[in-house]
Order: structure tokens, then sequence, then C-alpha cells
């Protein structure tokens, strides 16, 4: 009976996938219906997971801030639960708030730090944080070399940070060319500092390998 299924929230689960039809059905109803099925039963991890996909899956024009607390209470409840903790990053990442995003990503990788895609993801949002700064260095104007030098570096270290999670990622998925090119373009923008050139050499011999 339906009844039975409402008892834990699944039947609000499967009717969210029935309206949301991996993105392609009705976004007003899929909405309603998770945020009626969160509200009923906030434990049901399955309707806290689809959640997050919603509210960070590409052309989403939703606003997070109506579901953050829904999810940190999941969160609160099941603090280890990795998956939890990637759904809140990816509509962190969504939302283009990086420092969140990363200090989640950081959590999962915490929790699985042998998995390839939380290593990925974690080390992506800090290049997507150092390209958000780059372009709001080059609106800036600087009254000396030193101060322009010095803002640079900044920006260079939050590149830098992405480094010891893309080469993790690396080690566990060694023959994924997406993040050889990532790595190879990394090192050879931070090649002037101490190793990185031998860095870039690897990688870059790595990437051309893996494109043949």
């Amino acid at each position: 009976k339906a009844d039975n299924y409402e008892a834990d929230g699944t039947l609000y689960y499967l009717l969210f996938h029935c309206y949301f039809k991996n993105n392609t059905g009705d976004m007003v109803k899929s909405k309603d219906t998770l945020l009626e099925g969160v509200s009923k039963y906030p434990q049901n991890n399955n309707l806290i997971e689809s959640m997050t996909m919603f509210y960070s899956r590409e052309g989403s024009t939703e606003d997070p801030e109506e579901v953050f607390g829904l999810i940190k209470a999941a969160i609160d409840a099941d603090p280890t639960n990795a998956d939890l903790w990637a759904g809140l990053g990816n509509v962190y990442l969504k939302s283009e708030r990086w420092d969140d995003a990363i200090e989640t990503y950081a959590k999962v990788v915490e929790l699985q730090p042998d998995s390839y895609i939380n290593q990925l993801r974690l080390g992506y949002t800090y290049c997507l944080k150092g390209d958000a700064a780059q372009d709001e260095l080059t609106k800036q104007t600087f009254t000396s070399y030193e101060e322009s030098t010095k803002a640079q570096d900044a920006v260079d270290a939050i590149y830098g940070a992405s480094l010891p999670s893309l080469e993790k990622a690396h080690e566990l998925n060694p023959k994924d060319v997406r993040t050889l090119e990532v790595l190879k373009s990394l090192t050879f923008r931070l090649r002037e500092e101490n190793g990185i050139q031998a860095k870039f050499d690897k990688y870059n011999k790595l990437f051309n390998e893996a494109k043949k």
C-alpha cells in the first residue's frame, strides 16, 4: 500500500524521480515533492541526497539557501555519511561558495580518502576559487610591483593548494586524462615555484602519452 511506502518517505522519493525524469520533467512538481517529503521525513537520506542533486543540477536556478538548513540537519543526524557531505559540497559549488565547498569536500576526503572523485572535487574546487581570485585580480590597480607580486602570490597559493588532492586523484585513477590535463596546466602555471617544474615535466609527458 502507499501508506507503507510513505511510512519512511519512500513514496516521496519515488514520486520525485517520476516527476524529475533525469532533469527533463516537471521541476516545480519535483521540487514541491522533495520539500514536502523532507519536511515529513527529514531522516530519509535518499530524499536528502535527491535534494542536493536537484539544487546542484546543471541549469538550476533554485535558491539553495532554502534547503541548506535541511541538509545540515541530516548531516548532524548522520555525520559520517560521506554522500550527504558530498551533496552539500555540490550545492555550495553550484552557489560558488568556494570556501564552504572546500571545507565540505575536505570532510568528504577525510571520510573517504581513497575515493578518486572526492579528491578530484576538492582539487577542482581550489582551482575554481583560484580562477575567481585571478579574475578579481585583473580588475585591480596596484601602486607598486611589490604590491602586485604579493597579490599574485596569494592567488597562486590557492592554485597550489589544489595539487595534493589532484595528485592523489591521479594516483587513484592514473588513466584519467582529464586529471592529467588539469595537473599539466596547473604545474605549468606554477612552474617557477620550487620543485614544480619537475612535476610539470612529469604530467606533461603522461598527458601526451595518454592522448596517443
